[in-house]
């Protein structure tokens, strides 16, 4: 969950749980595997909310023959 808000990579996810930094509905959660929904509100991470980063989205027009 913490990877498709944007804040981190799976991996990275997986490590802040198992070292009991995040915190769902007040409660600190230890296993990575448990389930939590994507909208939940109430996800703290050492203290802060967890918030959705903002998404980019690009385009690209690239000529023909170009690699």
């Amino acid at each position: 969950m913490l990877s498709k808000r944007g804040l981190c990579s799976r991996s990275e996810a997986e490590r802040w749980v198992r070292a009991g930094r995040v915190t769902v509905r007040g409660r600190v959660v230890t296993d990575p595997e448990s389930p939590t929904a994507l909208d939940e509100p109430r996800i703290v991470i050492d203290g802060g909310q967890a918030e959705a980063a903002e998404r980019v989205y690009l385009a690209l027009n690239k000529p023909r023959a170009l690699v």
